[in-house]
């Protein structure tokens, strides 16, 4: 009896490391998946509106959507997703979902992705607010709207990214969500980022 027992120890000892390398592979591919399928929406969105990047958008965004915000990627972009049209009901959308922040985030309302907000290049001026901005100080708010793809293409845009996944050590102390976030970037070492020519590839944590 004490062997068995001992045997199946083993056996589990050596089942958990597999386990952990099949999850966070399924992990990093999902949310491979979704960035592609983010920057696929947004290159056609772009196609069918003058060349203008979708936007205004929250800089920590979200995976659920409605018609109450508009500033989210679902609510922005559904039709290219191939998700259902938002409604007054929160939806969330499984493609703008990253699994390892939904398994390390502290609230369920935590944001999943960081859009930038700033593009630099040596030599070139900064493009602040590229997916447009609010003033909410007006009445009613006013809109300033997103840059066009046209404006970047003097930067190289494979190595100007554009989404990145969110965490605690990505963002400032004093963003209003901090507290929601994963304490650690989700994927180890890397962060998945999409950039403006819309592929995707890991980028190491600092």
């Amino acid at each position: 009896m004490i062997s068995v027992v001992a045997l199946v120890g083993i056996l589990i000892t050596l089942a958990i490391p597999a386990w952990s390398r099949a999850r966070h592979a399924y992990e990093r591919a999902a949310t491979i998946s979704s960035l592609r399928a983010i920057g696929s929406a947004m290159q056609l969105y772009a196609a069918d509106n003058d060349g203008y990047l979708p936007g205004p958008f929250w800089s920590g965004n979200f995976a659920s959507y409605s018609t109450l915000d508009d500033r989210t990627l679902g609510y922005r972009l559904w039709s290219y997703l191939g998700i259902p049209a938002p409604t007054g009901a929160l939806q969330t959308a499984k493609i703008l979902t990253n699994p390892a922040n939904t398994r390390l985030r502290q609230s369920p309302q935590s944001p999943v992705y960081f859009l930038t907000d700033r593009i630099t290049a040596d030599g070139l001026p900064n493009i602040d607010s590229p997916w447009g901005k609010r003033d909410s100080s007006t009445t009613p708010a006013t809109d300033t709207r997103p840059v066009k793809l046209a404006v970047l293409s003097n930067y190289s845009l494979s190595k100007t990214w554009a989404i990145q996944d969110i965490d605690q050590q990505l963002m400032p102390s004093n963003y209003s969500r901090y507290g929601q976030l994963p304490r650690q970037p989700v994927l180890g070492d890397v962060r998945m980022t999409l950039y403006f020519d819309w592929h995707v590839a890991p980028v190491p944590v600092n």
